[in-house]
């Protein structure tokens, strides 16, 4: 005895579920495996096999399709820490040797544009960024003699970033950026 099974036969595995609807019968034959055809055949059965008519659904496709490259823009916020101390240049402990100029948080505001790769992991970054630096409030100080004064130093400091931008995987709501650097 000899079997003979066709295992991909789409059409043979279409006839046992709706063999009984003389319509898709008919267009079975002559149906492509795509998607779109396939959408047309169950249009078929709901509209005139099933009972209830249905109006025709566009079934989409479950993965978004997404181009070349995407362009980001957005606002960046935060926080620097400056430290600046200064230290006589000889042994001899200057009035301002030892003086702590900034040792202070200062708010950063600036803006960015990421030009984004089709994989969605990896960016050309440019951001542009302002803070302060300094205190407002003159610090006192007294050196080994017995003047004593005071010392005010502050200013604006805006400065432009090139460079790459790495995105970490964790689902399709949110976004991990990470990142670090010194100046």
């Amino acid at each position: 005895m000899r079997s003979i099974i066709d295992a991909n036969d789409y059409q043979s595995q279409l006839l046992v579920y709706f063999g009984d609807c003389e319509a898709l019968v008919n267009l079975l034959p002559t149906t492509p495996f795509t998607a779109e055809a396939l959408q047309h055949l169950v249009h078929t059965y709901n509209q005139q096999c099933s009972g209830q008519a249905q109006s025709e659904q566009v079934i989409r496709s479950a993965t978004p399709q997404r181009g070349t490259i995407a362009v980001r823009i957005g606002v960046l916020g935060g926080v620097r820490y400056n430290s600046l101390r200064f230290k006589a240049a000889d042994k001899t402990r200057g009035a301002l040797d030892r003086l702590s100029a900034d040792n202070f948080p200062h708010l950063q505001g600036g803006m960015y544009l990421d030009i984004v790769n089709s994989g969605r992991r990896l960016a050309c970054h440019t951001a542009v960024l302002a803070t302060t630096f300094g205190r407002i409030n003159p610090v006192k100080f007294s050196g080994s003699s017995s003047a004593a004064g005071s010392f005010a130093w502050r200013g604006a400091q805006a400065y432009l970033q090139f460079g790459l931008r790495g995105f970490l995987p964790v689902g399709t709501d949110y976004q991990v950026v990470v990142g670090g650097g010194t100046s």
